[in-house]
């Protein structure tokens, strides 16, 4: 601005040589003070606090110059109603120059106004032409305080429109880092662990985590976390609870999107003292969702004294869970194809084994029939039976569990007396071998009743109280039958080994066996608990167990009386 006001200073000398003659010596004079001033604002707007002291420098430049130009139209009494253009034209320049703000511009256009108005009461001017000046000194006040406000945000606008771009440029900059750098690895517990991280690094909290939901055993789980003091991480790390006890506040999550506690929602009451047990003020929680799938929520926390989460940062929390959703999705797709993977190589060891076993039991009792020298051929032929039975059996769920992944076996609803179904079932396992330190015990229902599909039903009992047989070396295999409302609750406990709590949740999985090594003590393929738990799921019921080491196992099969809304309806006569 300094330099720009050698510009209009030397014209003003030119035309004041031209046109005005007397008093020539003064006017120029005055342009050189004018240029001299000019020149000391242009050197300390180059010093080192120039910065710190730019509005001090500009205003005294303008009051410099505003002051000179008060000397200068004063050497011209006769025509100071009409030089007043000088006057306007700084106070309209200062405010197009100077991003001070209306305050100061009107500071400034004040002082111009009032000097060259008492300029002006010096002299003897009729009123008439005071009032003209007076009206364009006022208009050229309002003009440059309202432009100068005006620009003030104009320049506010751009300023934060600026700041919002490269804030969201540096966001997704951070997030594309985060997702390469979560996307490096597919192992699922590195994930899990990049993701805390760089959670707690990207919305700057104290602590951050991932709570993953367990489809199969529908419970939530604490999978990683950052930040927290290491007596809050061993008892926050694996903490689970089941989601049903969730669902209300995980419902509320997934619609919004986003939930900052404390902050006026219904569940501040119930989640903010346990928060406070481990430190915490404030937490974000932020859904994981992929594909209409609810995968867990992040969680971000702040200690005392906690400030509210800025907007700025849930977006980045919600950037970071679109990423984690992805990584997660992938790193879960490869662990399925590993397990998928594994248990294909089980199936297959488990299968040779299961297949190979009886063949050899056929082709020695074969062979010993074949000798006339053998003496017990009742023993030969009774084992020649157990054997091909295990391979029917074998081969008997393999074509189950082919109809079933099919889609082509469907329910077929017959009236199925259970006394009946027990006096069938009764006889079909009087007639195969068993320990005889076992007994089997039917505990009779005469009168109950229900729509279902019989076969479906027989195959789920039978497998049960064939798993207890096989497992339970003494003692008994019990079978009832209750009614609860409108639900058939059947019962199979047996007195047997027992099943460990780790390996509970994985029984009901294709191929699984608890031991699946060639040396294991009991034989099958891994298919029995896994077809009952379709089969039950086909006819809109529940399976549970229960079981300890050493103290046996309970089934216990919850079905509805009456399997309505099926394509297929068959009843018995």
């Amino acid at each position: 601005a300094a330099a720009l006001s050698f510009a209009p200073i030397a014209v003003s000398a030119v035309v004041n040589a031209l046109v005005f003659s007397d008093r020539l010596a003064e006017r120029l004079v005055t342009h050189a003070v004018q240029a001299a001033i000019c020149a000391a604002i242009f050197v300390l707007a180059h010093g080192r606090l120039a910065e710190q002291r730019a509005i001090l420098l500009a205003g005294g430049l303008l009051l410099g110059i505003g002051t000179s130009l008060f000397w200068s139209l004063s050497l011209s009494p006769r025509d100071l109603d009409v030089l007043v253009s000088p006057i306007a034209c700084t106070m309209l320049a200062s405010t197009l120059l100077f991003p001070w703000g209306a305050r100061v511009q009107a500071i400034v256009s004040a002082y111009l106004a009032v000097g060259y108005f008492s300029v002006l009461a010096s002299f003897a001017l009729d009123p008439a032409r005071l009032t003209n000046v007076l009206m364009g000194l006022t208009l050229g006040v309002v003009i440059s305080v309202v432009g100068a406000w005006v620009l003030d945000r104009q320049r506010y606008a751009t300023l934060v429109e600026r700041e919002r771009v490269a804030t969201l440029a540096d966001q997704r900059e951070r997030l594309l880092e985060a997702g390469r750098e979560l996307n490096g690895t597919l192992e699922l517990s590195e994930v899990v662990q990049r993701i805390a991280r760089h959670g707690q690094r990207l919305v700057g909290c104290d602590a951050a985590s991932i709570t993953l939901f367990d489809e199969g055993r529908q419970v939530f789980h604490t999978a990683a976390l950052s930040g927290a003091d290491p007596a809050c991480s061993e008892e926050l790390l694996g903490l689970e609870f089941p989601a049903v006890l969730a669902r209300p506040f995980t419902d509320e999550l997934v619609r919004r999107g986003t939930l900052e506690i404390p902050s006026g929602t219904p569940f501040d009451h119930a989640i903010e003292p346990i928060t406070a047990r481990f430190g915490f003020a404030r937490t974000l929680y932020v859904a994981i969702q992929r594909d209409g799938r609810h995968l867990g929520f992040l969680n971000f926390s702040e200690r005392p004294p906690a400030r509210p989460f800025e907007e700025h940062r849930v977006r980045l929390a919600e950037g970071l869970a679109h990423q984690a959703a992805i990584a997660l999705v992938n790193a879960q797709l490869v662990d399925e194809l590993q397990t998928a993977n594994r248990v294909k190589s089980e199936f297959l060891s488990t299968m040779s084994h299961e297949l190979r076993t009886p063949l050899h039991v056929i082709m020695g009792y074969t062979e010993m029939v074949e000798d006339r020298d053998a003496e017990d051929w009742a023993v030969a032929s009774a084992k020649i039976r157990g054997a091909t039975r295990e391979l029917l059996e074998m081969i008997e769920a393999t074509l189950t569990l082919n109809r079933m992944e099919s889609g082509k076996d469907g329910p077929m609803i017959d009236v199925v007396p259970v006394r009946q179904l027990w006096d069938e079932l009764d006889g079909e396992f009087a007639a195969l071998p068993r320990r005889p330190a076992v007994a089997l015990r039917w505990e009779p229902q005469d009168g109950v009743v229900l729509a279902t599909d019989r076969r479906k039903l027989k195959t789920i009992l039978k497998n049960l109280v064939g798993n207890a047989l096989k497992f339970t070396t003494s003692g008994e295999v019990g079978v009832t039958c209750e009614v609860a409302d409108d639900a058939c609750v059947f019962r199979v406990r047996d007195t047997g080994v027992g099943i460990s709590r780790e390996h509970l949740p994985h029984i009901f999985e294709m191929f699984r066996q608890v031991d699946s090594s060639d040396r294991r003590s009991y034989g099958g393929v891994g298919l029995g608990l896994y077809i009952v738990r379709r089969l039950v799921e086909q006819l809109r019921g529940d399976i549970e167990v229960e079981s300890e080491p050493g103290s046996g196992s309970t089934f216990t099969v919850t079905l509805p009386r009456t399997l309505a809304s099926q394509p297929t309806l068959r009843v018995a006569s």
